[in-house]
């Protein structure tokens, strides 16, 4: 992971010439512009996404004037933030730059004015087991309302990102599940839909997710099988712009039906986790 960002540094930023040390290996005399390159501990994170790691990248200029600085740490963070990287093992990886941490502060050891850009890094689970078990009809209805909401430049997703994800992209996965009985025979059946919205730019972002946020509204029901008739209705939408598209989602929801057999109802089963034993 760490040879990957360092390679994709050395590719994006030619003012470096190259450069690029860990910690240990820059001193007074190292050649400058260069750059640092510092990787956290890993943090567990969800079944979508593997782990989220802290990297901190250190520019450092010589120690003339502060816009050197400014302007190579504007080409650091053009170079990682949301470009999705992957490892000779082939595990993918997006970066998401988190800004500027602390201040900028000359580093007598390396002789040389920097700043610490934090960035995280969230890896995909590997499919390590091809899937068997169909997706989830519902999940499936909505990414084909979506398909018609986009166009043909979107891709949808179910359930979890895969390693090859491509943008602009969606995300839908069902975060909760819920029957009731409203009498003796019926029942209400509810999912609760969580919505990643990934574009290629933040506007293209923001502006499909407030577009998914219309639709749905405008929709309240959405086709769940129009042979059988068979609906599926909207209900507590809500869009939360500043979400975390990857690892949150900006969109959330809940898609109710009442019917008079919940079973038949019920979201398959994709994986089973477990810690400890079974006896």
């Amino acid at each position: 992971m760490r040879e990957a960002i360092r390679q994709q540094l050395i590719n994006a930023v030619p003012d470096i010439s190259g450069r690029v040390y860990e910690p240990h290996a820059a001193s007074a005399k190292t050649a400058k512009p260069y750059l640092v390159l510092l990787q956290g501990p890993e943090d567990e994170e969800s079944a979508w996404v593997n782990f989220q790691r802290t990297v901190e990248i250190w520019p450092c200029v010589a120690r003339t004037t502060f816009k050197e600085l400014d302007i190579l740490a504007a080409k650091v963070a053009a170079a990682l933030d949301k470009v999705k990287l992957e490892t000779q093992g082939l595990e993918a990886f997006t970066l998401i730059y988190q800004g500027v941490q602390g201040d900028d502060t000359v580093v007598e050891e390396w002789d040389a004015l920097t700043r610490c850009l934090r960035f995280s890094i969230l890896a995909l689970q590997p499919a390590q087991i091809a899937e068997t078990v169909p997706d989830d009809p519902w999940l499936t209805a909505l990414a084909t309302w979506t398909a018609g909401v986009l166009g043909q430049d979107w891709t949808v997703y179910l359930n979890r990102w895969p390693q090859g994800y491509v943008r602009p992209s969606v995300l839908w996965r069902l975060s909760g599940y819920r029957t009731e009985n409203v009498t003796k025979t019926i029942y209400k059946v509810s999912r609760q839909v969580n919505g990643h919205v990934l574009g290629r730019t933040p506007n293209e972002e923001a502006a499909a997710t407030l577009l998914l946020m219309e639709k749905l509204e405008a929709s309240i029901k959405i086709p769940l099988n129009l042979q059988e008739k068979k609906y599926m209705t909207l209900q507590n939408p809500l869009c939360d712009l500043k979400a975390h598209a990857i690892l949150k989602g900006q969109l959330t929801f809940n898609l109710f039906r009442f019917t008079s057999s919940p079973a038949a109802e019920v979201p398959l089963m994709m994986h089973v986790y477990s810690r400890g034993t079974m006896n």
